[in-house]
C-alpha cells in the first residue's frame, strides 16, 4: 500500500512540476524574452522570430528594436524597418510611430517627411503618445502639415494625458507664448 502511495505522491507531484513548467512556458511570452534578447541570447531572439513569423505583432516590433538600436544584434536599419512594417501592418502602433521617426530623421531610409507624417499619424490614431506629440510639433511648427497652433495643442493634450512628459511641457509652452500675443 505504500509504494501504491509513494506512487501517486511521484506522479501527483510530475503533474505540479509539468503544470508549472507550462505556467512558465505561458510567461515565456515576448515581454519575458526581450530581456534576454537584448542580452544578445540567442534562443530569446529565435523565440521572438517564431512568435513573429506565427504573426505576433509585439514579436515583431520587439525585433524592430533590437536591430534599430543594436541591442543584441548587429544595428541594420533595412532589417528594423521590415520588421516594423510588420508590426504596423497589423496595427502595432509603436512600430507605426517608429517608422515614422525612421523616415522623419533618415534613419535607415531617405528623409521624407510626408511619409513621416503617414505613419504619424496611424500611430497617433491609435494612441501612441509619441506619435501625438511629433504630430503636434508638426502643426505647431508648420513641418508638412500647414501651422495650426489649436491642432498642435490638441496633439500635446493627447500626448501628455497618456503620460508623455514632453507633449505636457510643449503645450505648456504654447500656452504660454499664446498668452504673451
Amino acid at each position: 500500500m505504500k509504494r501504491t502511495g509513494r506512487w501517486w505522491a511521484c506522479l501527483f507531484a510530475g503533474a505540479l512540476i509539468l503544470s508549472g513548467c507550462a505556467r512558465q512556458a505561458e510567461e515565456d511570452s515576448v515581454e519575458n524574452l526581450v530581456a534576454n534578447a537584448q542580452a544578445g541570447d540567442v534562443n530569446a531572439r529565435a523565440a521572438l522570430e517564431e512568435a513573429a513569423v506565427q504573426g505576433d505583432a509585439e514579436a515583431r516590433f520587439v525585433l524592430g528594436m533590437l536591430y534599430a538600436y543594436g541591442t543584441g544584434v548587429r544595428q541594420d536599419y533595412a532589417q528594423a524597418r521590415l520588421w516594423f512594417e510588420e508590426a504596423a501592418a497589423l496595427g502595432h502602433a509603436e512600430a507605426q510611430h517608429k517608422l515614422g521617426e525612421m523616415y522623419a530623421r533618415g534613419w535607415g531610409v531617405r528623409q521624407d517627411m510626408a511619409k513621416a507624417l503617414v505613419w504619424y499619424e496611424k500611430a497617433a490614431e491609435r494612441g501612441a503618445p509619441a506619435a501625438q506629440f511629433e504630430l503636434g510639433v508638426m502643426y505647431e511648427y508648420g513641418r508638412n502639415k500647414p501651422q495650426d497652433k489649436p491642432t498642435a495643442r490638441t496633439w500635446y493634450d493627447k500626448a501628455c494625458a497618456g503620460g508623455f512628459q514632453a507633449g505636457c511641457t510643449a503645450r505648456e509652452k504654447l500656452e504660454s507664448a499664446a498668452s504673451k500675443d
